[in-house]
């Protein structure tokens, strides 16, 4: 022949070593943007703006996507190579039996497939778990939705409370509007109003602003704290399910366990990471505006109720001075005028 017998075994060997090396190739490429400058790049930089930083991420999460999508290529080549079967049978050694190549092969085959069905029901089990997790999360979020509602009731009561303080300031006005001038000093200097009754309505003005501010105080970091556990379960679930989706879509003839787990633990790190950071943006500006909203309606609602005690205490003045009565029958005068009014109503 053409070729001695040395020639064709080096052959072989080089065939085999070529081989090996394209696997290795496709299978292992040069991380770009792995290692800790990759954790690191994350964070804002000292006297990045938020415009920056945000940018920063974006142009991150376009590269590692696109990092992803030429691995999954990558992977999907190698694995159609691996399913037409590498190994020609024309280059073997003539002096060595052809079924030990053979019955080596199988053995491998058998352990890699049992090795990817022990894989293929963890990774469904772990889908299991990630299905409970999302019926939790969604429980979690409805208690969420009740928090809210409930606020929004207290809101209301609250508005409600101003709207009453603001009737009865009307009566009182029409009441001072209606009723004729005093007359002359036959009645003699009015009473001065007595000094407790203003501590009193000072201490209930206070107590009643301390309570309603505790009030909304609790609902808003029960808001946060649902709004927090929402993003913790939102970045597990979104790891373990792009590792089920990866694990799905892989070819199970070809490779073996190590690499299985291997590839799975790099695209649900790429995918969870960015599922992560959306979700970590998005709950973060909700958390921001449903807190500034809510400070700033309660805030709106004291001044209200402020401003209603302040135009309540100064009718409560000007009755006493014009009628010049003690306490006690003024705030029947006021009973009496409140049960007009409600009968009118």
């Amino acid at each position: 022949g053409v070729y001695d017998h040395s020639m064709a075994r080096f052959i072989d060997a080089f065939e085999e070593s070529v081989k090996e090396r394209v696997i290795t190739l496709y299978a292992r490429p040069k991380p770009v943007t792995a290692g800790d400058s990759t954790k690191t790049s994350w964070e804002a930089k000292t006297g990045e703006s938020a415009e920056a930083h945000a940018s920063r991420l974006k142009s991150l999460l376009r590269s590692q996507d696109a990092e992803l999508a030429e691995q999954r290529a990558r992977n999907a080549v190698l694995a159609e190579q691996l399913a037409r079967g590498a190994l020609p049978g024309g280059g073997a050694d003539p002096e060595a039996p052809g079924s030990i190549p053979d019955s080596h092969s199988h053995a491998e085959s058998s352990q890699v497939k049992a090795a990817l069905e022990h894989a293929k029901a963890a990774l469904e089990a772990e889908l299991r778990a990630v299905k409970l997790e999302l019926e939790e999360s969604r429980a979690a979020a409805n208690s969420a939705e009740e928090s809210l509602r409930s606020l929004s009731e207290a809101y209301n009561g609250l508005e409600a409370e101003v709207f009453r303080h603001e009737e009865e300031n009307r009566s009182l006005r029409r009441r001072l509007e209606s009723d004729a001038p005093a007359p002359e000093s036959s009645a003699g200097p009015p009473l001065p109003a007595p000094k407790t009754s203003e501590a009193d309505l000072a201490a209930a003005k206070e107590e009643g602003r301390r309570a309603a501010i505790a009030e909304m105080a609790g609902r808003i970091e029960e808001a946060e704290e649902a709004a927090r556990l929402d993003v913790v379960a939102a970045e597990e679930r979104g790891r373990r399910t792009a590792i089920a989706e990866f694990a799905a879509k892989l070819d199970t003839s070809g490779m073996d366990d190590g690499d299985t787990i291997a590839v799975a633990r790099e695209e649900g790190r790429r995918e969870g990471a960015a599922e992560l950071a959306r979700i970590v943006e998005e709950k973060d500006a909700e958390a921001a505006e449903a807190a500034e909203q809510a400070e700033s309606e309660l805030n709106d609602l004291l001044v209200c109720l402020g401003q209603e005690e302040s135009k309540k205490e100064a009718l409560l003045q000007r009755l006493i001075e014009r009628h010049g009565e003690d306490e006690a029958e003024l705030e029947e005068l006021m009973d009496a005028c409140v049960a007009e009014e409600d009968e009118d109503a």
